[in-house]
């Protein structure tokens, strides 16, 4: 549909009262509670209509805590260390740089309620609920608050994330029992797209975070939507999902062209977890790269510390490293084909012939360990 024909249909659908909402980051409609009457009216009514389609609902096995776990003093996370961010810290350490998570929501946590954009209770534009629109930020499960912590997570003695000067932004589309839909889905990268205030009103572009990070796996037909945030400078970067180790498992959205797709390594290894999706995907190498992604410490909800496994955490290793890159490198800022370039060549690479590959960059890998302190160094050579 065009935009004036959905005026159509948005028209259609207001006279009869029937709940909806129209995307604008899409070509789409999504219709509440609909009745098989409604659908066969619209079907004969607006032949341009492409295609009606149930709005799918997803339930996942998001990564739950493994264990609570202490921490010693000027403790650094292991995957931290193998990301290299520390190597960059003394230079910059996220500083002018947006990140953003669409996932269970977050608290906000002690580790960065100080880098979080609403800081001081101005949650408009900087945290939206699109499933009850409430208010204020939360998570009812935790997958969403540990992702956050592993981007821009640190304490006086405690070091979870790759990014701690980043500020952040967050979305909650998943429920507290990992649910969701793609209604949902699509309305976070809307909001990303144009934040919004907290009722989803008034969107504004200019207020765009940087990276946008995506755990989780949802056959929703975002591909649209993926796009317009790359075209826009916003990286998406999504995990690669946990259906390892078969060969062509990678899952939507990590499989589309424009997503940067990660795989999962073991804890304080170059080796592929063995729950980590590999390809070939749609005809295509995936994942794009790896980060580590096996009891991985960060945030809780709760308070405190725990730790998970899955690629939902190597996930946010690599927003973390996109905070560091383009806090170090600003001329870099949503130059994503430029900025994907030196992130894969620079990285660690290891070779596999396994899923139709041949060396590297391969369907385990992608092109290797992500490496924070090698990506700005190439960066710096290049005059960036």
């Amino acid at each position: 549909m065009q935009e004036e024909h959905k005026k159509n249909v948005v028209s259609y659908l207001k006279k009869n009262k029937i709940a909806h909402e129209s995307f604008w980051i899409d070509n789409k409609i999504a219709i509440f509670n609909c009745q098989e009457k409604t659908i066969h009216a619209i079907a004969a009514l607006f032949p341009e209509v492409a295609e009606i389609i149930e709005i799918a609902e997803v339930s996942l096995d998001l990564e739950v805590p493994l264990k609570n776990v202490k921490s010693e003093p000027t403790d650094i996370e292991i995957g931290v260390n193998w990301v290299k961010a520390p190597k960059v810290w003394g230079k910059f350490n996220g500083s002018g740089v947006v990140v953003a998570n669409s996932d269970t929501g977050s608290i906000v946590h002690q580790d960065f309620a100080n880098t979080y954009r609403g800081k001081g209770g101005e949650h408009h534009y900087n945290w939206f609920d699109a499933i009850q629109t409430r208010a204020t930020p939360y998570d009812d499960h935790g997958h969403g608050t540990h992702c956050m912590g592993t981007k821009v997570g640190t304490s006086s003695s405690v070091k979870v994330g790759v990014a701690p000067g980043s500020t952040w932004i967050v979305c909650k589309w998943l429920n507290g029992g990992g649910g969701g839909n793609a209604a949902g889905a699509l309305k976070c990268l809307q909001f990303f797209l144009a934040p919004t205030k907290t009722d989803g009103s008034a969107p504004n572009p200019d207020l765009r975070p940087h990276v946008t990070s995506h755990s989780y796996r949802c056959p929703c037909n975002l591909e649209n939507a993926v796009n317009a945030l790359v075209n826009a400078g916003v990286e998406v970067v999504v995990a690669a999902g946990n259906s390892g180790p078969r060969c062509s498992t990678v899952t939507e959205p990590a499989f589309f062209p424009n997503a940067f797709a990660v795989g999962a390594l073991n804890r304080g290894a170059d080796t592929l977890a063995s729950f980590s999706s590999k390809g070939p995907s749609q005809n295509r190498v995936k994942p794009d790269i790896s980060a580590p992604g096996v009891n991985v410490r960060s945030t809780a909800s709760r308070g405190g510390y725990t730790s998970m496994s899955g690629t939902s955490m190597a996930c946010p290793h690599v927003a973390g490293v996109y905070g560091l890159l383009w806090s170090g490198h600003p001329s870099l800022k949503r130059q994503i084909t430029k900025s994907r370039e030196i992130l894969t060549k620079s990285a660690k690479k290891q070779t596999s012939n396994e899923c139709s590959s041949n060396g590297t960059p391969n369907n385990l890998f992608g092109h290797g360990t992500i490496d924070i302190e090698k990506a700005s160094q190439m960066a710096t050579e290049m005059g960036f």
